[in-house]
């Protein structure tokens, strides 16, 4: 099935680009010793920001927002189809104006989701808002979205107690060779399993925890969960500690499923993926060359 895709208007185009041509340029960083620095501030950009009393997170004024939206009607109600329960567990929205102040304009289709949020403070981060995703050259066999290696079919931060509900993926530059996205819907996959490996996936399984942070302990938490009908997932199986065989077979099982559903797609220049974090997984393929460059965010909706 392919994916859901709003392709913008030239209207919209305009529109999206005169509003955030009105906020200050910002840029994010990616400085020669691996580390990431986030120089966007959505609040600096956006000064009528909602930010919680932790700074967990930024959202846009009622009236703020209720300004926008009436100008982009059409790609408002394309993004709000996807926090709904019911709908497409991933959005591509094409034609996207990028080549000036790409990290606002990553901030500002994300807040038309609902919260912008901060990459867990509580782990000791610096609270980063926007992500640069491109190879930088880490070390290690691991996959990651800092390395150009072929990174298998995930939900991000999963060993997380409470993963962000949905990813963002603005995409500026493409590699030459590769870096195909896989996307599949959790709902789609799980409809193919057999009683038996719904019920083990439904068990507890073992995360390891998050990179950087070996002190915490592994979060045990179900691979699949079920609440008032709806699937929610929660995945990485490279890393996943101490599996019995039954959980090797249902993980097995599980593996083939996603195959079989899994939608291919290269994310074009100038395009913003929407994917749920807990209804969909995803995967890319390895890629050379290009200097790829994407920004991520990570929204969640609160009603």
């Amino acid at each position: 099935m392919p994916i859901s895709t709003h392709k913008l208007s030239d209207t919209e185009r305009q529109t999206v680009f005169e509003i955030v041509a009105g906020f200050p340029k910002q840029r994010t960083e990616n400085p020669s010793d691996g580390s990431l620095i986030t120089v966007c501030d959505p609040v600096r950009a956006f000064p009528s920001l909602v930010v919680g009393k932790e700074v967990i997170g930024h959202r846009l004024k009622r009236d703020e927002f209720e300004k926008y939206s009436a100008k982009l009607t059409g790609l408002v109600s394309a993004i709000q189809n996807i926090y709904t329960p019911d709908g497409a567990p991933y959005l591509l929205i094409e034609g996207v104006p990028v080549k000036d102040n790409a990290s606002t304009t990553s901030a500002f289709l994300s807040l038309l989701g609902h919260n912008l949020l901060l990459e867990y403070p509580e782990y000791g981060q610096r609270g980063t808002l926007i992500d640069e995703i491109s190879d930088r050259g880490k070390g290690g066999a691991r996959p990651s979205s800092g390395n150009a290696l072929y990174f298998g079919r995930h939900t991000d931060n999963s060993p997380h107690p409470t993963p962000p509900g949905f990813v963002n993926l603005l995409v500026i530059r493409q590699a030459d060779q590769g870096g195909e996205s896989m996307l599949c819907d959790a709902r789609d996959a799980a409809a193919k399993l057999s009683t038996e490996t719904i019920a083990v996936l439904k068990d507890q399984f073992e995360f390891p925890p998050l990179p950087g942070y070996s002190h915490l302990p592994p979060l045990r938490a179900p691979i699949l969960e079920e609440k008032d009908g709806i699937i929610s997932v929660r995945y990485r199986r490279d890393g996943l500690l101490n599996l019995s065989r039954a959980q090797e077979r249902a993980l097995d099982e599980w593996d083939a499923a996603l195959d079989s559903c899994a939608v291919a797609v290269k994310l074009p220049a100038d395009s913003f993926l929407i994917c749920s974090n807990t209804q969909a997984l995803h995967a890319r393929t390895a890629y050379s060359g290009g200097d790829r460059l994407l920004l991520r965010t990570y929204t969640e909706y609160v009603p």
